[in-house]
């Protein structure tokens, strides 16, 4: 992360601390995953909080469940190989990549589908 960057997040968690510690706030759950990144961020900025297990991460367990639907989905609806020799696919989403892109990665031939 560059320095200026650093510097204006820094200032941000310090801001958003303060204003749960004015309001009392008992716990703060990090409802998003990319929250987790800041989990010890905030414990610095607000350890009597986090010495009583009040911040909260719950990617872990969204993690989890999200594999387990995703494994039910498979389960019901299996996915083909798209690339010819049946060996794994590579998904993306928007535009088509160019060719040196799949080229870069190794994939040779590879075959677009709309749906899986």
């Amino acid at each position: 992360m560059k320095p200026e960057w650093r510097d204006e997040l820094a200032g941000y968690l310090r801001e958003v601390s303060s204003d749960l510690v004015r309001r009392g706030v008992t716990s703060l759950i990090l409802g998003c995953t990319h929250f987790e990144f800041f989990e010890r961020e905030f414990a610095a900025l607000m350890p009597t909080l986090a010495a009583r297990n009040g911040i909260v991460s719950p990617s872990a367990a969204l993690a989890v469940e999200l594999f387990d639907a995703f494994t039910a989905h498979l389960d019901a609806h299996p996915v083909q190989p798209i690339g010819r020799t049946g060996h794994g696919y590579f998904a993306f989403s928007g535009e088509r990549p160019p060719e040196e892109t799949f080229q870069g990665l190794g994939i040779g031939g590879a075959v677009q589908v709309d749906r899986l």
